[in-house]
């Protein structure tokens, strides 16, 4: 099979990348920074024995065209799109957070995923055995007072991967959408958290197995599910005492 990861540079992405090179699949890979993608590239074609390609890839301001082109010279039509990439700037948000980030925070998150699943489209419903993932987060459970813009984002790309299941329920293409929890990774190491943090190729392999399935959406890990319904129970009264941020000062 022939996968394209966007966002494969580090974190869940990188392991994806391990796993699927392992089981054989062709793959494209794009992260923000050749002199991430490169090594990889030349890694995992060498260990696995398949063709990895790959390209630098700004989100906040590409042509979606442009990479159509890159992927089909150098794999062909593709079988799998998962898009993995992501952006926030953790507890910063609101009047904290510039009108430029605001800006990447929409582009990467949610902007870009919908140029590039329209653009792969006809690929994806050409023929059968075809799937396209998308990565949400648990932060978009319930709305709070911090990572909002980001939260935001991430229910967006929900809602717009629903409607894509109902456009594509004709064809053979598979949707898979997951609020994935902590991951234990560099960006959320410093993160304190009563909750466990998963491993990276643990999500990977459940991506890996959901492949061929329709999810409209699900938690990863499982757990989160349970967690994220009591969430949304507590009563505003009690809600709206968490974390509260006093806009007086």
């Amino acid at each position: 099979m022939k996968s394209l990861i966007i966002g494969a540079s580090a974190g869940l992405g990188r392991a994806l990348s391990e796993v699927l090179a392992s089981k054989g699949h062709e793959l494209f890979l794009v992260a923000s920074d050749a002199r991430d993608i490169n090594p990889m590239v030349s890694d995992l074609s060498y260990r696995y024995k398949t063709r990895v390609y790959g390209c630098d890839l700004d989100l906040r301001d590409f042509s979606p065209n442009i990479l159509y082109e890159k992927v089909h010279s150098s794999i062909g039509e593709i079988d799998n799109l998962f898009l993995v990439a992501g952006i926030s700037f953790l507890e910063r948000d609101f009047a904290q957070l510039s009108v430029e980030e605001i800006e990447q925070i929409i582009n990467v998150n949610f902007l870009s995923c919908i140029k590039i699943v329209s653009i792969f489209l006809k690929d994806l419903t050409n023929s059968a055995n075809k799937n396209c993932v998308g990565i949400g987060s648990v932060a978009a459970s319930r709305a709070r007072n911090r990572n909002t813009t980001y939260a935001a984002c991430k229910k967006g790309l929900e809602f717009f991967f629903s409607g894509l299941k109902h456009l594509t329920a004709n064809t053979n293409l598979k949707i898979q959408f997951y609020r994935v929890g902590f991951l234990d990774t560099q960006l959320n190491f410093e993160q304190k958290s009563l909750i466990p943090k998963a491993s990276p190729t643990f999500i990977a392999e459940k991506l890996y197995k959901g492949l061929g399935k329709d999810i409209e959406m699900r938690y990863l890990p499982w757990w989160w599910a349970g967690i994220m319904f009591i969430y949304k129970m507590i009563p505003w009264f009690l809600y709206k005492r968490i974390g509260v941020v006093d806009l007086r000062s």
